[in-house]
């Protein structure tokens, strides 16, 4: 009896131990080690050296601490989504009494609002005067400036552009502080390497993220700056003026007959004017024209008496 008790017990053990193995077996199969995941992140940035080897603590903390980057950049970009980054472009056209003096008065106004002008011009076309000019103005005082210039004239046309470019700024600005705490990594691990291939190794890869970062404060400064400072250009054309239609009456009528006959003098008097001017260009040579004119007569003059004085011959 008791040898059954023992065998039943010695059951029950074996299922229990069976049982536990089993389940440790499929916790270990759920949990598979994936090196893809590790690197995945790193991927987001330069890749550290593959050939650098100081131990298997310094690439796990790296990993680490890429990880946690990109978890804090992830929430920076929620907390900074209600501050959008606006870049806003105005084009206006005028029609106006004095294209020099209104282009003057922008130029003045420009400055007074910290402002700039990045480009001027004026021409003279078919009459009329026509001019350009393109001002930069602090994002605060672009309305107050786009009011102030469309009273300047009659208004044509005015539109205005807006390119958000909130997820380009912080993307980038994210990026920034990520290579950043990379660079500074790659200073520790400097640091610690013992070997010249390591330290030419770690600098190499130094270059590397110091380069983009670099790039990524080029754009951003660029971006901050069309942030801060919205474009205007404006167009301006001259006011033609327009001749009033009048109706005809006999007081025009005389007018303009008075008018025909002055002309009509004038015309006479400037031609005269100008038989004395050639009188005078031709008086030198006055006595060789008047001698060839009577040399010409007397041969002409001889000829016809000669004629006259033989008659017609008789048989």
């Amino acid at each position: 009896m008791r040898a059954l008790i023992n065998k039943k017990r010695s059951i029950i053990l074996l299922l229990i131990i069976s049982f536990a193995g089993m389940l440790l077996l499929a916790c270990s199969a759920g949990a598979p080690y994936s090196p893809k995941g590790d690197m995945a992140t790193q991927e987001s940035a330069p890749a550290p050296m593959a050939t650098y080897d100081s131990g298997s603590t310094p690439s796990m903390e790296l990993t680490s601490t890429s990880n946690r980057v990109n978890t804090q950049n992830r929430n920076e970009q929620t907390e900074v989504v209600n501050d959008r980054k606006l870049i806003q472009t105005v084009h206006i056209t005028l029609e106006v009494e004095n294209v020099v003096g209104v282009l003057r008065y922008i130029t003045d106004s420009t400055n007074q609002m910290n402002g700039f002008v990045q480009d001027s011009r004026s021409w003279q076309s078919n009459s009329a005067q026509h001019g350009y000019i393109t001002i930069r103005i602090p994002a605060e005082r672009l309305p107050q400036a786009v009011q102030e210039i469309e009273g300047l004239g009659e208004l044509k046309d005015s539109q205005t552009n807006t390119l958000d470019v909130t997820e380009q700024y912080f993307d980038r600005e994210a990026r920034l502080r990520n290579l950043e705490r990379q660079e500074e990594r790659y200073l520790d691990i400097l640091a610690d390497a013992s070997t010249t291939e390591d330290v030419l190794n770690v600098e190499r890869e130094l270059v590397r993220v110091r380069e983009h970062i670099e790039v990524l404060k080029g754009q951003l400064t660029y971006m901050e700056h069309q942030i801060s400072y919205s474009t205007i250009t404006i167009q301006l054309q001259e006011r033609k003026s327009i001749t009033e239609y009048s109706k005809p009456s006999f007081a025009t009528a005389f007018e303009s007959a008075g008018q025909a006959v002055q002309n009509s003098i004038n015309m006479i008097l400037t031609f005269i004017t100008w038989i004395i001017i050639a009188g005078g260009y031709m008086l030198p040579i006055t006595p060789l024209i008047l001698l060839g004119l009577y040399i010409f007569y007397r041969k002409v003059y001889s000829r016809r008496k000669n004629d006259s004085s033989q008659g017609p011959e008789t048989d």
